[in-house]
């Protein structure tokens, strides 16, 4: 686990995908991690803050996530939860472990 992030609420930007605002509640967030709601992955295309591109601890984040086949309404009943962030890295790594462990 690299982080864990809040989610507060969601939005729709056409032709760019969606939107969820929160709080970081610990690690970092950086674009091109993977987030983890209600069982599916999803890969993060971008991040907003107002320290840089990037989330730390405490931050107010929005991030930008491609999320073909969905929209905000899918998201809006995962307000409040705190959800695990991957860094693509990590998950491949622990891939590679439990295939080597089998």
């Amino acid at each position: 686990m690299k982080a864990q992030f809040q989610i507060i609420d969601s939005f729709m930007i056409s032709g760019r995908g969606i939107v969820l605002s929160g709080r970081v509640v610990s690690g970092e967030i950086s674009k091109g991690d993977e987030i983890n709601i209600g069982g599916e992955t999803f890969l993060i295309t971008g991040v907003e803050a107002f320290t840089g591109s990037f989330g730390r601890t405490n931050h107010n984040i929005g991030l930008l996530i491609r999320a073909p086949f969905h929209d905000k309404s899918d998201f809006i009943k995962h307000k409040g939860e705190v959800v695990i962030i991957h860094d693509k890295r990590s998950r491949r790594d622990e891939t590679i472990k439990n295939i080597l462990n089998e």
